[in-house]
């Protein structure tokens, strides 16, 4: 039987590095894990090429992929590719797992069409980290078995991280980290509208600036409003929905009457794994900054697919 360095070695490009560095934390506890970010010293001084060919063409048990159009495209990604591809040649797919990681969800056009791969939107961070549990198991790995003191240990450094996050985002540390995550999530989706009128030019959607220091995006008739709201005690982000349009001063456009099909609030916030994002109000809800410009651009596009798809009258 195969020994393994890693039960998982984690591929990615630097724009997802938060999304992998939250799941590595969630798979860490029960495998063992490579992360480029977390192993670097394990490999410095090596050749480059020579040390991640040997981790995810013979070390690693599994392999995730967050995929995504440039993945492959980079130095280091072009190289993991290659060796995720050679070792294929021999052992087949089944060591892969390839999550999509943008709203278009595209594969490789070499990865076998019959190979399934694990949607983010639907499964989460937590499902799909039971999912490669599963399948390390399924491999002939195993799960490391926590003792009493491992436990008491990880609870223990949960709740200081808690408190220390708890306390940058009750002070003004907290207010300005909203405001630049604004820009930042402005920016995404932004570049996302860019992307869908690259590869659709046919596909009407534009952006434009609202009242509230944010966007409006406008596909077809349905609106979806990005607004920022920077009040004394309450700074948060406000996304709604709406079947119409707005003009530039929030007013309906005339024989317009905007019917609003969902809103949510947002407040930033810092995860258990230190990722920077927003969280619902009521916080059973966190997302980056790519995941929630992912749904909700999603969500107006299913908008745009149901209106047209309605009867008329």
């Amino acid at each position: 039987m195969t020994e393994y360095k890693y039960d998982v070695a984690i591929s990615f490009v630097k724009e997802d590095e938060a999304l992998a560095e939250q799941l590595n934390n969630k798979l860490k506890e029960t495998l063992t894990t490579f992360l480029y970010s977390e192993r670097q010293k394990e490999i410095a001084g090596r050749d480059g090429e020579e040390a991640f060919n040997e981790v995810f063409f013979q070390q690693s048990r599994i392999v995730v992929v967050l995929y995504r159009e440039s993945w492959g495209k980079t130095p280091w990604t072009r190289m993991e590719e290659t060796a995720i591809r050679n070792r294929a040649f021999d052992e087949g797919y089944d060591f892969t797992t390839f999550i999509p990681v943008t709203e278009d969800k595209t594969m490789p056009k070499w990865l076998p069409r019959t190979r399934l791969y694990l949607g983010l939107s639907r499964w989460g961070i937590d499902g799909i980290a039971s999912v490669i549990e599963s399948r390390v198991q399924e491999l002939g790995g195993e799960l490391k078995v926590l003792t009493l003191a491992d436990k008491v240990a990880i609870i223990n450094e949960r709740m200081l991280n808690a408190e220390r996050r708890q306390h940058i985002l009750s002070n003004d540390e907290g207010r300005t980290l909203s405001i630049q995550h604004f820009q930042l999530l402005l920016q995404s989706f932004k570049d996302k509208v860019a992307s869908i009128k690259s590869s659709l030019p046919h596909w009407h959607m534009i952006t434009k600036d609202n009242r509230t220091n944010g966007i409006d995006i406008i596909s077809h008739g349905q609106s979806l409003l990005i607004q920022f709201y920077d009040q004394s005690f309450d700074t948060y982000v406000s996304i709604k929905l709406f079947n119409g349009v707005f003009d530039e001063r929030g007013y309906s456009m005339p024989f317009d009457n905007p019917k609003l099909i969902k809103s949510e609030d947002y407040k930033f916030d810092i995860n258990e794994n230190d990722i920077h994002g927003w969280s619902t109000k009521s916080k059973k809800s966190f997302n980056t900054i790519d995941m929630l410009s992912d749904m909700w651009i999603e969500k107006l596009v299913e908008a745009v697919e149901k209106a047209r798809n309605k009867p008329n009258r």
